[in-house]
């Protein structure tokens, strides 16, 4: 329960996190654990898979030092001018 994420779209910001107190914080989970950071590691790789089709679907993946990285408007920008931006979002 301590790493829960409750995710709302288009719904009243107040209501809902009234909803999820009442349904979440009420259960006893017992006292929170200290748990270790642990740092992602990278690994890239690739997956070529031929096929005679009229449309191709690319993905590109970078590793990045988080939102308050100096990367980030560059690699913004990137991602536009590569056409991304349908499951991007930089706030």
């Amino acid at each position: 329960p301590e790493r829960m994420v409750f995710v709302a779209v288009n719904v009243d910001h107040d209501e809902t996190t009234r909803w999820v107190a009442r349904s979440f914080l009420r259960k006893d989970y017992g006292p929170r654990r200290e748990r270790p950071r642990i740092q992602p590691v990278y690994q890239g790789g690739d997956m070529r898979i031929p096929a005679d089709l009229a449309n191709v679907h690319i993905s590109l993946g970078f590793e990045n030092r988080g939102w308050n990285s100096e990367d980030l408007v560059p690699v913004t920008v990137l991602n536009t001018l590569l056409g991304g931006g349908g499951a991007f979002s930089t706030g």
